[in-house]
């Protein structure tokens, strides 16, 4: 008996719409099972060829064989007690895992009970036959309970009707008894939903498709041009009280709210319904996301607005096909902004019918190549100055989804993933983690108990997207291959697109891509910090601990072409930028300095110079030693401190006259604690490198809190006894109830008043390192009364501050309104006609007042609410400060209760008084009812719209604002507006 190895079995050929007597062998908990095909001529040669190799092959224990990785093996099955034919999917030490190829059922195996396929049992092909109901999908457990109890071992009738991938099919089982199929008892019993068959095209067909949704060049929705009337009159059916045969429609239970699930939902967006796929399941608020098959949306919708799907509705294929062009991105996991911005110029924003002409078909996604109309123009030459053409049509398919895209200024919740470097470090959108534990989970899934298990990438290539473990999480993930090496055995580098990080795995760890998870974007997002000023003193090991498994959150300042510059904030350490995080521990006992640079320097300390402390709520008394402003000055706490500082002081002039070494420009590094010469007093004083400029340094000299200017030659190493005794110099500021601007006039007052002298005071609060404090000393406060600084009169007798309440409004059918300005289609103010007897008595009592009639009041701060003196008409309004410019006396203030603004001085504004702060804000912020710029979602109006909105109003004319149900409020710049929809009067 000739034995070999053999690592390749034909699959069953199969005829599809013909009823055959099919037996169900093995029922998987994903809901597919695998069926053998009874009464062919190949169900015959499988009996005889087992029969042989009972009569052959004595039973095991066998010799011990070591079998590869995808080899075909005759294997011992304990659960069936029966030889057979399998496929080897993984390797362990004393045990094979392995997948019965005629009976579609896995099993690990000892390696006494595998040894090699005898020659003659190669034939016939493998039997079993990977399925799914043709007519159900999404069985909850009891729906697979009754499915094993209705099929498992029993002969059925079977129709096969269709495939995706030839590996797949799907089947209508019915009993030979029975007058409905398995599926429609499960779909009638509650147990499953209803499938609709996705629409797939056949390779080489050419039609005239209208593009519907655009995610990206690798995922674009298309929808025949043919299709259009049927989406009319499914939609009209739907929708259609009258017509409707949906009108009974069950709400869709909970068990059955799964990924996968096919239903019909309420869009909260215009009320109407739509069919929908389950992608996302968030049962903690009762919501989920959903796809529409016949659009191509994604939107998220809550379980009271999702339906079971009738089979009324699931007869009717899905109406809209996946696409993806013969493109790459240029960046290796990320698609630009400005490439789907083109697409949606191109097609989604205009009724273009574009020819396509369908060149590969991998699952439900079609590669296509698209011509412009009238032109004959391939659509991928308009996009060849910011993607790469893709030659291959079958690895196309596989290469790595588009990335996630964000806006300059945008802030999201973050954490790091992976540092490379200051420059180049990857982060993950902390709102997309339930998106991709989803992911990680459906992965993990498919490659433990299913066919795909067996499906491993058998010939890798650059660029390749694929699924592979990822062994820091022990889990499986999508990966693009970077670098094959010339020998097959040798390990493949492999890049993680969700992770950012770069491993090495070996070539049967490359497992092919399932479809659900090639057109999810890519969720590591490439970034570098956007400044880098102060990091050269700092080790980027450093910055790595400070920032791994941390929820951070960040600003986007700039989109480059391959990354995002982003500053980083720690909300969890009280908001503080990470690079001043890192200056705080570069003052605190841990050290930023690398171990490779002082170990280059003897006298350069482990440890960085401590900072002192005050002690909250008791007095003190201190000598301010520098200042800025009442919110910046340096001070130092007179206890001990004269005798200890001038032994420290004397100690540094002996050590530099002992010391005839000298830094070098290039061993200088910001951050770096230092003993610097001031040419003023010609004394060594201890020191910190702030910056780095053409003509020196910039130091801060720690025990008094000035800064100068020094040449390298000025600078000599610190020892490292006077690095561990603390900075006498502290940072404080006036500590007042409110935040307070200070002019460059009391600036320039407090710091002739304060500076060189001692008072006392009590430190009332910290942040940031910076105390805040109170001053007692009455000789103090005196002086600073003398000269107009009165700040216990500032603190304790500031003038009251008056919110105003926005004006509320109930969602409605109709409410007669007008505009009071109008600054383009997507912002302008309109007032209720209900209150306009009110607001015009309470402007005509306002308007009697002067401005004088009010104190004057200097101290405004961003936010505050004000009466101001309006210039046209010389009458007071009620406004709200947007922002102060002190350099000019003046704010830019928006009048609440009509909309405009205008820069007003500040000898202009008054605190409101009570009396005028009772009636709301008359000024509702609007925007049209589905209205954007072409090529944005907000701003960029074109200059024209205000005039040609304005003629169709026809100036100040009364209008109606209708408000749906759904009424949506969103903020953009702190400002809430109501989505409307205004009806002409006539």
């Amino acid at each position: 008996m000739s034995r070999g190895r053999h690592n390749f079995l034909d699959r069953c050929r199969v005829v599809l719409d013909v009823i055959q007597q099919v037996c169900v062998k093995e029922v998987h908990s994903s809901g597919c099972f695998y069926i053998q095909l009874l009464e062919t001529a190949d169900a015959y040669k499988l009996d005889e060829m087992y029969s042989r190799l009972e009569r052959e092959v004595t039973r095991p224990p066998w010799r011990k064989y070591t079998p590869r990785l995808g080899e075909i093996i005759l294997s011992y099955s304990t659960a069936r007690a029966s030889l057979c034919r399998s496929e080897v999917v993984s390797l362990q030490s004393n045990n094979v895992r392995v997948f019965h190829v005629d009976y579609g059922s896995y099993e690990s195996v000892p390696l006494s009970r595998v040894t090699a396929l005898p020659n003659h049992a190669l034939q016939p092909t493998r039997q079993a036959i990977k399925c799914c109901l043709s007519n159900a999908t999404c069985l909850s457990s009891e729906g697979l309970d009754s499915l094993r109890r209705l099929s498992l071992g029993k002969e059925l009738e079977g129709k096969l009707l269709w495939s995706y991938d030839s590996i797949c099919y799907y089947i209508l089982l019915t009993q030979p008894s029975g007058k409905s199929s398995i599926g429609e008892l499960l779909i009638s019993h509650g147990m499953a939903t209803p499938l609709v068959k996705c629409n797939v095209l056949e390779p080489c067909l050419q039609s005239a498709c209208h593009m519907s949704t655009v995610v990206s060049p690798s995922e674009i929705y298309f929808r025949s041009s043919t299709d259009l009337k049927k989406l009319q009159e499914l939609q009209e059916i739907m929708n259609s009280p009258r017509l409707s045969p949906f009108k009974s429609m069950a709400p869709l239970s909970e068990k059955l709210t799964r990924e996968g699930a096919y239903c019909l939902i309420q869009n909260p967006a215009d009320l109407l319904k739509y069919r929908a796929r389950v992608t996302c399941v968030r049962p903690s608020d009762k919501t989920a996301q959903v796809h529409l098959i016949d659009f191509g949306h994604t939107i998220n919708v809550t379980y009271e607005q999702m339906f079971s799907m009738t089979p009324d509705a699931a007869e009717q294929t899905a109406l809209c096909f996946i696409c993806s062009l013969n493109l790459r991105p240029i960046k290796a996991n990320c698609w630009g902004l400005e490439v789907r911005e083109r697409l949606l110029s191109l097609g989604e924003n205009t009724r273009m019918n574009f020819e396509v002409s369908v060149k590969n078909r991998i699952g439900t996604v079609h590669w296509l190549q698209v011509f412009i109309p009238g032109k004959g123009e391939p659509l991928e030459e308009l996009l060849s100055d910011m993607c790469v053409i893709e030659n291959n049509y079958y690895l196309s398919m596989y290469r790595s989804p588009h990335g996630l895209t964000l806006e300059v200024d945008d802030g999201e919740a973050v954490c790091i993933t992976c540092v490379v470097d200051w420059n180049k470090f990857y982060v993950q959108l902390t709102k997309h983690s339930r998106e991709l534990d989803w992911l990680t989970e459906r992965l993990a899934e498919s490659f433990s108990d299913t066919e795909l298990d067996e499906q491993w990438l058998r010939s890798p290539t650059e660029g390749v997207l694929c699924a592979t473990p990822y062994y820091e999480a022990n889990t499986w993930a999508r990966a693009v291959v970077t670098s094959v090496p010339h020998c097959t055995a040798d390990k493949v580098q492999v890049f993680y697109i969700d992770y950012g990080n770069r491993d090495e795995v070996l070539p049967y760890d490359l497992k092919i891509i399932p479809t659900f998870a090639m057109h999810h974007p890519a969720m590591a997002i490439e970034c570098g910090l956007h400044s880098t000023k102060l990091l050269g003193a700092y080790n980027l090991e450093e910055f790595r601990a400070l920032v791994s498994q941390k929820a951070l959150y960040m600003t986007v300042h700039e989109n480059t072409r391959d990354r995002y510059l982003i500053s980083l904030v720690d909300k969890l350490a009280g908001g503080i930028n990470i690079l001043e995080s890192l200056e705080l521990r570069s003052q605190s006992p841990l050290s930023p300095l690398s171990p490779r640079s002082m170990s280059n320097s003897p006298l350069l300390s482990p440890v960085a110079m401590p900072m002192r402390s005050l002690p909250l709520n008791n007095k003190i008394e201190v000598l301010c030693t520098y200042t800025e402003s009442p919110n910046h000055f340096k001070c130092q706490l007179l206890s001990n401190t004269d005798s200890v500082l001038s032994d420290i002081t004397r100690d540094l002039q002996r050590v530099a006259r002992e010391t005839a070494t000298r830094l070098n420009t290039r061993d200088i590094r910001l951050g770096m604690p230092i003993m610097a010469f001031n040419t003023e007093d010609r004394l060594w004083y201890r020191a910190v490198v702030l910056d780095k400029e053409q003509r020196g340094f910039t130091i801060d000299l720690v025990d008094y809190g000035n800064k100068i200017k020094v040449q390298a030659h000025e600078m000599t190493h610190l020892p490292i006894q006077f690095i561990s005794i603390p900075a006498f110099s502290i940072t404080c500021k006036i500590y007042l109830n409110i935040p307070q601007r200070w002019s460059e006039d009391e600036c320039e007052t407090f710091k002739e008043i304060i500076l060189g002298n001692k008072f006392k005071a009590v430190p009332k609060s910290v942040e940031r390192r910076v105390y805040g404090i109170e001053i007692i000393g009455q000789e103090m406060i005196n002086k600073l009364g003398v000269i107009g600084m009165d700040i216990k009169k500032r603190k304790h007798s500031s003038a009251p501050k008056h919110f105003l309440k926005p004006l509320r409004i109930k969602p409605c059918p109709r409410i007669k309104m007008c505009i009071s300005y109008f600054e383009n289609p997507g912002s302008f103010y309109c007032q209720l006609e209900e209150n306009t007897m009110n607001f015009t008595k309470f402007q005509d009592r306002l308007g009697l007042l002067n401005i004088q009639t009010f104190p004057e009041y200097k101290h405004f701060d961003d936010g505050d609410f004000c009466i101001s003196l309006y210039i046209d008409d010389t009458n007071l309004y009620r406004a709200k400060i947007l922002s102060t410019d002190t350099s000019h006396d003046s704010a830019e203030v928006l009048y609440v209760d009509f909309g405009d603004k205008e820069i007003a001085s500040l000898k202009s504004l008054r605190a409101i008084p009570e009396e005028f702060a009772q009636l709301p804000m008359q000024a509702i912020h609007c925007s049209l009812w589905e209205m954007h710029p072409i090529g944005t979602l907000e701003g960029g109006w074109h200059s024209d719209s205000k005039e040609v909105t304005e003629n169709f109003l026809g100036g100040n004319l009364r209008l109606f604002e209708e408000i749906q149900k759904q009424t949506i409020i969103y903020t953009n710049h702190n400002r809430t507006r109501i989505i409307v929809e205004i009806l002409h009067n006539t």
